[in-house]
């Protein structure tokens, strides 16, 4: 994969996944997004990649997660229009992660997050 091994020599953590004969992704099913549970607030969600809700008037809610290290770079993406919550942040831990919004939010806000180690 030529984009992997230019990353190597920058120091970026590579990421390789097996393509079947017809083009689709061999990654695990593990590795699928997980659901939001209904609910907002401190969740356990223990997949690489999914959503929480923070609640209105809330900007942090501690994520627990078996994939997070304290070295786990942790992306999040805001994906509800919230009128004041534009942007997130993790601060990973061992086992889980504080998801930060910039403001409180105004109505329940959804965060993308993808965990990489």
């Amino acid at each position: 994969m030529a984009l992997s091994s230019e990353l190597i020599g920058l120091g970026v953590p590579s990421v390789q996944a097996a393509y079947l004969a017809d083009g689709r992704s061999n990654v695990p099913a593990t590795y699928t997004n997980k659901a939001i549970a209904g609910a907002s607030g401190n969740i356990t969600q223990n997949a690489p990649a999914g959503r929480v809700q923070i609640a209105a008037g809330q900007t942090t809610i501690t994520l627990t997660n078996s994939f997070i290290t304290a070295n786990s770079v942790i992306i999040c993406t805001v994906a509800t229009n919230d009128t004041t919550a534009k942007s997130a942040a993790a601060v990973p831990g061992a086992g889980s992660a504080s998801i930060v919004l910039n403001a409180s939010a105004t109505a329940i806000t959804t965060v993308n997050y993808l965990v990489v180690n």
